[in-house]
């Protein structure tokens, strides 16, 4: 997504993995360049993935993402389409940029209709299903465009960010390889008066081309910086083919199992696929990419590696404003997931290298690993569905088939704190460790996933009442992860409710708040914590923030309950904790409270002159 937005591709504009990297803000979006130029900029996006801390948002007036709904990690398509029609009829009087972005046809595959098809062995039906339902969305947007009178003057660009492996190779999903099954896209567009209907295109175009073309159309200066082209001369029949290459990457098997990144050029009926065991195919005559022809074709694939060279070679600076990495906390991990995504790992890189020094490829082929990639796959899907003892075997199998890939003993802990075996999680993450690679970085860029799991055991230690061993686990998250914010808070919690020590509490949540300065829950417990300490001008104003973000939160009102009672304000705090009581009807705390500052009024005379 961020390479259409761009036009420029990957090693670029720096979001090179989901989940791990960013869209930072010295990049230009398609969104900023039309909002500067008049438009009215709004997107609508399906998943998570898209949220709007990813970077996706940049340039939009309004971005509506799935983060409204913090529980969830998907809206289906119908309500996507429900907001964009709310959003266009809204839109329809000025010149505006909408974004409707579906994620219905995807993997973990679920049709939308309730029928048996969806339990079939075949994903290949669900997905159908699944692209069936989001084509009926788009034609109630495309009605509303004709209903509103927009259709001669609206641009209309459909497009997918990947397909789906549905199995060939050895691929279920859309992560590892680089094939025609995932880099071959449909691209439509529409623009009445301008492009010629019903023409179909043969000849190769990229997704950064997206982004130039709709400026061409919109009479909208080019890009200098772009690595995509105009599709124009194209879409109106000037020219047959503009010779272009498109440039593909993955660098999942590199940043999950330690192997090589795959990269891949596609130029006219040639597809070269940079790896270990590099691969060359002739996707005229072999469209399923059955036939590798790299021995029987060694001056073409030695052509196509120099041309992927030199692409590589003259593209523009990458846009670096600063650290991409992105940091997750567990909702946010366990969002992905539900996705069909697994946020750990991290691609290999030194400091300083270039692209080009990275150029060759290093580690295992991944292709010869494509059996342990399906089951890490069906690990994943395990863990989803809770099936712990199939998630347990699946973990243990790819062990025993890859000891000393680091990952693999991190998603053995997290099998292990869901079956609430902790003292074996605990071992897991300790072979973890000291199997990542030596490379001068801190262990959470290797493994972003390990603070969390480290995190959960800490947790789990904390409910067992191994105080001193989850104190422990609570400073190793921190120091496995340095600026976890997560870590810190968590960690101050249990200083401050588990083992009552309040100035270090207040330390470790000093910390998290700077990460999250509104966020309620933290809010309220520093300012218990400094209610604890006696600080109570700064416990005031740490509360009276918290209330200002959320009046009616009953835990918020009844730490002012509190603090007011410490301070032997009792009226006031009787006042408090009737109203707790008014947002949370029975709340035994606020009951019990209320209670006991009443019973200290009626001891105190001057309480009730008061």
């Amino acid at each position: 997504h961020s390479s259409i937005l761009t036009a420029v591709y990957p090693y670029v504009h720096g979001a090179r993995r989901n989940w791990t990297t960013r869209l930072t803000g010295a990049n230009l979006t398609l969104a900023e360049t039309l909002r500067e130029a008049g438009y009215e900029t709004r997107a609508t996006v399906a998943s998570f993935v898209l949220d709007r801390r990813f970077g996706t948002a940049q340039g939009f007036d309004v971005y509506h993402d799935v983060s409204v709904e913090r529980m969830h990690s998907e809206r289906r398509g119908d309500e996507v389409r429900d907001d964009a029609l709310d959003m266009l009829r809204s839109l329809a009087g000025e010149p505006f940029f909408l974004w409707v972005h579906f994620f219905d046809p995807h993997y973990p595959y679920d049709s939308p209709h309730d029928s048996p098809r969806r339990k079939e062995n075949d994903p290949t039906i669900a997905y159908a299903d699944e692209i069936a339902f989001m084509d009926t969305q788009i034609g109630h947007l495309l009605g509303e465009v004709d209903r509103l009178g927009l259709k001669r003057n609206t641009v209309v660009v459909v497009v997918a960010d990947h397909g789906e492996g549905l199995g060939q190779h050895g691929e279920t999903s859309h992560i590892f390889f680089l094939y025609e099954t995932t880099q071959h896209t449909p691209l439509i567009f529409r623009a009445p008066g301008t492009i010629p209907a019903g023409r179909k295109l043969s000849a190769q175009v990229r997704t950064i081309d997206i982004t130039p073309t709709i400026l061409a159309l919109l009479g909208l200066p080019a890009w200098n910086h772009a690595q995509g082209v105009s599709l124009v001369p194209l879409l109106r029949g000037e020219r047959q083919d503009l010779g272009l290459a498109a440039y593909g990457e993955t660098l999942e098997p590199n940043a999950l199992f330690g192997l090589s990144p795959l990269r891949s050029l596609s130029a006219g009926e040639w597809k070269y696929i940079l790896a270990p065991k590099p691969e060359l195919y002739n996707l005229s005559a072999d469209p399923g990419e059955m036939r590798n022809l790299i021995t029987g074709e060694p001056g073409r694939a030695a052509e196509m590696r120099a041309q992927l060279r030199a692409l590589i070679a003259r593209a523009p600076a990458p846009f670096d404003a600063g650290d991409v990495s992105m940091e997750l906390d567990a909702a946010d991990v366990a969002r992905l997931r539900s996705l069909g995504y697994t946020a750990s790992g991290k691609p290999a890189a030194s400091r300083g290298e270039s692209e080009l020094d990275r150029f060759e490829p290093e580690g295992g082929n991944p292709k010869d690993y494509h059996r342990y990639f399906r089951k890490r796959s069906e690990l994943m899907g395990a863990i989803l569905e809770e099936d712990l003892a199939r998630a347990n075997r699946l973990a243990r199998q790819l062990i025993e088939a890859l000891p000393e890939v680091p990952h693999l003993h991190v998603d053995m802990a997290n099998v292990f704190l869901a079956q609430g075996r902790v003292d074996e999680a605990i071992e897991a993450i300790d072979r973890a460790v000291s199997l990542a690679p030596d490379n001068g970085r801190p262990l959470a860029e290797s493994m972003p996933n390990l603070p969390l799991i480290q995190l959960n055991t800490a947790r789990a230690l904390r409910e067992a009442g191994r105080l001193d061993e989850a104190a422990a686990a609570f400073q190793r998250a921190m120091a496995i992860g340095p600026g976890s914010f997560k870590a810190h808070r968590e960690y101050g919690n249990f200083l401050l409710f588990g083992t009552r020590q309040y100035p270090e509490a207040v330390e470790q949540l000093e910390i998290a708040i700077q990460e999250t300065p509104n966020d309620v829950d933290l809010l309220h417990d520093l300012g218990w914590a400094y209610t604890a300490l006696k600080h109570f001008e700064k416990a005031d104003r740490i509360l009276g923030q918290a209330l200002k973000i959320e009046p009616k939160n009953h835990r918020i009102v009844q730490a002012v309950g509190i603090l007011r009672m410490q301070q032997n304000r009792l009226p006031e705090a009787a006042d408090q904790f009737r109203r707790a009581l008014q947002l949370k009807p029975g709340s035994p705390e606020a009951r019990a409270a209320l209670k006991h500052v009443l019973e200290k009024i009626k001891r105190s005379p001057e309480a009730i002159k008061r």
